[in-house]
């Protein structure tokens, strides 16, 4: 288990990245940490391997407890643990290889047991066996990334922080890299925390989600736990296409007055906001659908333009009235064209998602 307790942080005390972070990442879990460029999102890894220190006498604005499986400390008042003694391994967004050594050398360095077949055997499955006499100025970046990869895995660490790891990587290196990091994830021998901006990477691999927000966490178990209930208009864009729109609020009554007319809020808004404040609120692509005439809770559109997507696709509509851009997921587009105008209403009241 990783544990944050109340971890405030910043480079300076005028910019403080996070205050008060409290969370808990469980044993051979794979954590996902999103957040907008910034955030500390890279930070948060820097200070769980110790590249970071928590608790700096000269550094009085940072403060907090950080502590590892068993509540062992690893940063706190009277405890720092450097990042050598902390039995965790890091792959960085671009590749951090011992250039004086081969890629034999490269892995077999992080394992105690150093066993070359097991070498071989990883190096078959990132198509890198041929290198494994090369030094890393031999190697393109992509393969390097691979390496510092397999090193990573083959270490005796039990737990791996990646920051970004695939970014700017070929096609090729990320799909063996994918399959490499899907295999060791369903092993569940190791405590695995990626960094990344790719929604879909960290919805494809992780069962556990910390999104860094207005120097917050918000934390989630499940991408239908994000989809369902998005707590901020940047975790509610997490989803692609998704439609964040703008309400008008009445306090005493306590609607929401939207495109597709008054609703009345299941919960009461516990912010002090008068009338006539806007609210954000977000309605997903797919719990909308196409009407041949008005009805209840509809709205009129103009159609602009009609994306393929493969197994579906995205209407592009346009609402005069309110100005606002509206996204449609449907399967059937037999009876749309562009520019023609037809009203669209949600499924059900419930799946529009209010964001305060």
């Amino acid at each position: 288990m990783i544990k944050f307790q109340n971890v405030t942080f910043g480079y300076n005390a005028e910019n403080i990245l996070f205050e008060n972070l409290n969370f808990e990442i469980q044993k051979n879990n794979f954590c996902a940490i999103l957040g907008r460029s910034g955030s500390g999102k890279s930070t948060i890894l820097y200070l769980i391997s110790g590249i970071e220190q928590l608790n700096d006498k000269f550094k009085k604005w940072n403060f907090g407890d950080i502590s590892s499986h068993d509540d062992k400390a690893l940063d706190n008042k009277k405890n720092f643990i450097e990042s050598e003694r902390r039995n965790i391994s890091m792959v960085f967004q671009t590749p951090s290889l011992f250039p004086h050594k081969t890629v034999l050398q490269n892995i077999s360095f992080v394992m105690k047991k150093k066993n070359k077949q097991v070498i071989i055997d990883i190096l078959q499955k990132i198509q890198m066996e041929k290198y494994i006499d090369s030094y890393p100025n031999q190697l393109s970046i992509g393969q390097q990334q691979r390496i510092a990869f397999a090193r990573a895995i083959l270490s005796d660490s039990s737990i791996i922080l990646l920051d970004e790891p695939f970014s700017g990587l070929d096609f090729e290196s990320k799909f063996l890299l994918y399959n490499l990091l899907l295999e060791i994830k369903l092993k569940k021998e190791k405590t695995i925390i990626l960094v990344t901006h790719d929604f879909d990477e960290a919805a494809f691999f992780s069962n556990q989600f910390l999104i860094v927000n207005e120097k917050q966490i918000c934390h989630y178990n499940s991408i239908q736990e994000i989809y369902d209930f998005p707590r901020s208009r940047y975790i509610a864009s997490l989803f692609q296409f998704t439609n964040i729109l703008i309400g008008i609020f009445e306090q005493e009554s306590n609607h929401l007055q939207t495109i597709f007319g008054e609703i009345n809020l299941a919960n009461k808004i516990h912010h002090e906001i008068g009338d006539g404040f806007n609210i954000n609120y977000a309605v997903r692509p797919n719990d909308l659908y196409f009407l041949n005439e008005r009805c209840d809770f509809s709205c009129e559109i103009l159609i602009k333009e009609i994306k393929f997507f493969g197994f579906y696709h995205i209407v592009i509509c346009l609402s005069e009235k309110y100005s606002q851009i509206i996204f449609i997921q449907t399967n059937d587009i037999e009876n749309l064209s562009i520019n023609q105008k037809i009203f669209i209403a949600p499924s059900c009241v419930k799946k529009i998602k209010i964001i305060v």
